[in-house]
């Protein structure tokens, strides 16, 4: 998806990446890293999915670990999903 951007080329079950909406491409770093770290406790605040906190060349990411066998596709779907929702009414507010 082309508002998702992988930081890193995973090697395992981990995945540092951001979410980068359209309004955010070309936003200084400090901005694109504050808006991941409020995505994520928006996120978290739901319920919907925990996921933790990260940086990557100084600038703040989000990182997933994938440690349930039981994890599908649509799993992940749902969470690019909920990170969009939360996302837009973040730039919304």
């Amino acid at each position: 998806a082309d508002d998702f951007a992988a930081l890193h080329e995973p090697q395992c079950n981990i995945v540092v990446f951001r979410h980068l909406p359209a309004a955010l491409r070309g936003a200084p770093d400090e901005r694109v890293g504050e808006f991941q770290l409020e995505l994520r406790r928006r996120l978290i605040e739901s319920g919907e999915f925990y996921i933790v906190p990260s940086k990557h060349l100084g600038v703040g990411a989000l990182r997933v670990t994938i440690i349930n066998p039981l994890t599908t596709p649509a799993h992940l779907d749902q969470l690019m999903d909920a990170l969009r929702r939360h996302g837009r009414e973040l730039l919304e507010s």
